[in-house]
């Protein structure tokens, strides 16, 4: 049996929580998705171009973009080679893209792959909370301080 590579979260970002009817009510998910791929990007100077995928997981998709990881990833210039697609699970839909990502990883199919999380809360309760999170897996098993902090107060 073939030994699985090293999976880990690299650089987690999360966008500003928006209220129903709030600040962020008029951005669309691909618009928000961009904005955080562009400032992973910044964070941990990878070469876009050694994106291997970027996985949306949008619980509820509301149909603005026909596959809104594609639509994100060349809204935040990468370039036109790097795939993307849309998942949708509902409510595992993050634990999803990043079961997803891990496994491309772990398997040797990709090596840095981006998992953004669009978090619907509008879509299930009158709060309408909803924000973006995006993490960098990668083969190094780099692991964001402030993820290992919260795991280890966890």
């Amino acid at each position: 049996m073939t030994q699985l590579r090293r999976a880990a979260i690299v650089s987690p970002i999360r966008t500003g929580v928006g209220k129903f009817q709030g600040a962020l009510s008029s951005m669309q998910a691909g618009d928000l998705g961009a904005i955080v791929l562009k400032e992973l990007v910044k964070r941990t100077k990878i070469d876009p171009g050694k994106i291997d995928d970027v996985i949306f997981a949008q619980g509820y998709p509301s149909g603005e973009a026909p596959c809104v990881a594609r639509w994100s990833a060349l809204a935040a210039d990468l370039p036109i080679t790097v795939p993307g697609y849309q998942l949708d699970r509902r409510c595992g839909s993050g634990l999803q893209s990043i079961v997803d990502a891990a496994m491309f990883v772990q398997t040797g199919a990709a090596a840095h792959v981006v998992g953004i999380v669009f978090d619907v809360g509008h879509a299930l309760d009158a709060a309408g909370d909803h924000n973006v999170r995006s993490s960098c897996l990668d083969e190094h098993g780099g692991v964001d301080d402030r993820l290992q902090a919260r795991a280890a107060a966890a």
